[in-house]
């Protein structure tokens, strides 16, 4: 009984597993997106106007030192470096999603499945800070109009429905069924 009364929960694993892995995808195409509008210190003689693609802002420097204000952005005025946070973040996510989905396809995720509530834990923690981030962007006093603040939603969003589907795997992954009388029951396959 323990491996067939456990099959909704794997079908539950599986879809938040996908949700998880779609909102990726939406937060790498926002980040993408803010990063490539990003302009470096090197290049401020060559461009004509800063992060906003509405005519809001003229100078790109003022757009860069507006978004070092930003909570949880990178202080520096180097494009490589505004986003740096948000890229690691994106990249253990990935290599979250993926060592969850193949250890649940060989069944082996029970075993291991402490560690992979920590670190679920703590992704969650820095996704929920991330999204705070994103969403004070469209704060900046510059504006951030046009595509960015488009991408910039689409990076809250993103990051947001990440923590929600973390948070559902981080329940998925400890639940754990109780022992009946006569000793039925036992531990979770998945």
């Amino acid at each position: 009984m323990a491996k067939e009364g456990f099959a909704p929960i794997r079908s539950a694993l599986g879809a938040f597993l996908a949700l998880a892995f779609m909102a990726w995808i939406l937060s790498l195409i926002g980040l993408a997106g803010l990063q490539r509008s990003c302009y470096d210190i090197s290049t401020l003689g060559q461009a004509t106007s800063g992060l906003s693609t509405g005519g809001e802002s003229t100078s790109p420097f003022a757009s860069n030192l507006a978004l070092t204000g930003i909570r949880g952005l990178n202080r520096s005025l180097e494009c490589s470096d505004v986003y740096r946070y948000y890229w690691f973040m994106l990249a253990f996510e990935l290599v979250t999603l993926i060592g969850l989905s193949v250890l649940a396809a060989v069944g082996l995720l029970a075993a291991s499945a402490l560690s992979w509530l920590a670190w679920l834990t703590v992704l969650t923690l820095l996704f929920i800070q991330g999204a705070d981030t994103f969403l004070a962007i469209k704060n900046i006093p510059y504006g951030l109009g046009g595509r960015n603040y488009a991408y910039s939603r689409l990076c809250a969003t993103g990051w947001i429905i990440i923590a929600l589907a973390n948070l559902a795997l981080i329940f998925l992954l400890g639940w754990r069924p109780r022992k009946l009388r006569g000793g039925a029951g036992g531990p979770i396959k998945y």
